[in-house]
């Protein structure tokens, strides 16, 4: 992780709003990152003079919500049906999948806000947000509201990072300079590889979904008929 910072701001220099977004979206939906990585690198971009505080904020708040969008509305695409799945409870853990819906049985939907806190059950209790079929008014609002109170506090580590260390980080990022080119082609290779997993993922518990039996036929219908 340390040779990765660098070499990820490096990569960013040319479009640092971009890239922030998409970086976050990917980690909301499964990119093996921490959140919290990209959001201090905004941080050393505000204090180099490259992104503004504000600017890196609402750009924060725009790709941790699309990206938490994004589970949630394939768990509210495949229903509670889909928790049934034995693929689904293999993939997300079983034990994690029912220790979070008895959290949600206990606090509701305020699970969505605290969820924000927890790295590791975020992924899948935004999806079981959507699989219960919470309002998605009421998730962003949950969401949003955990967003805000936690994105300020990365970038501002980033921004004092950057006042306190930044001739540091420039010889870093001038000594990684050459191999940004293979970092770039890396992180892409991996965001393709997340949304690929994603989409045969849910292909595959939408198969394996127990399917509703239809309802019997009275017998007074069928004579009838």
């Amino acid at each position: 992780m340390e040779t990765f910072l660098p070499q990820l701001v490096s990569l960013a220099e040319s479009s640092p709003y971009v890239v922030l977004f998409v970086v976050l979206t990917l980690c909301g939906i499964g990119l093996p990152l921490p959140e919290d990585v990209p959001m201090i690198l905004a941080g050393i971009f505000v204090a180099q003079g490259d992104m503004s505080f504000v600017g890196a904020m609402a750009i924060s708040v725009a790709g941790v919500l699309a990206g938490d969008s994004l589970v949630y509305l394939a768990g509210r695409k495949l229903g509670k049906a889909a928790l049934k799945s034995p693929l689904l409870e293999k993939k997300l853990g079983k034990r994690r999948l029912r220790r979070l819906r008895a959290l949600y049985r206990i606090r509701g939907e305020r699970m969505v806000f605290f969820a924000r806190f927890v790295m590791g059950i975020r992924l899948v209790a935004f999806f079981l947000a959507g699989a219960l079929a919470i309002r998605y008014r009421r998730f962003m609002l949950l969401d949003g509201l955990g967003a805000v109170l936690s994105i300020p506090v990365w970038i501002g580590l980033g921004t004092w990072l950057g006042h306190t260390y930044g001739d540091d980080i420039q010889k870093v990022l001038e000594a990684t300079e050459p191999a940004r080119n293979v970092i770039g082609a890396v992180i892409a290779v991996i965001a393709v590889v997340v949304i690929v997993r994603w989409v045969r993922l849910l292909g595959k518990v939408k198969a394996s979904t127990p399917q509703p039996e239809p309802a019997p036929v009275s017998s007074d219908i069928r004579r009838t008929g």
